[in-house]
């Protein structure tokens, strides 16, 4: 792997893994999406940052600067995603084992 496949690698692990750390581990939603998608929102722009830095020909490429005004958003959907798994799952789970329990004992 070369250092920008590198990076890039890392930075996605980054953008993908604080976000969903921080609202599995932190009970509040009204704080933990708001900072969730700010995390993912630095990583990926830090990511693109440093991809310019090592790919001098890339020079500011028109994603990036999408990315700097609207991947707030993005980083809005990916919490609130992740908080409704979080939300969901358990619920879920708890069912399929008394459903599932149900059917042995017939």
């Amino acid at each position: 792997m070369s250092n920008t496949q590198l990076v890039d690698f890392f930075g996605l692990l980054i953008a993908l893994g604080l976000p969903a750390y921080v609202v599995l581990r932190f009970p509040w939603w009204f704080i933990t999406i708001p900072v969730a998608a700010f995390i993912f929102w630095v990583a990926i722009w830090g990511t693109g940052v440093l991809l310019n830095d090592l790919i001098p020909e890339r020079d500011n490429a028109i994603l990036d600067v999408i990315w700097v005004w609207f991947g707030w958003i993005a980083g809005l959907v990916y919490a609130m995603v992740l908080f409704g798994l979080r939300c969901v799952l358990p619920d879920l789970w708890s069912y399929l084992i008394r459903r599932l329990g149900k059917e042995k004992g017939k």
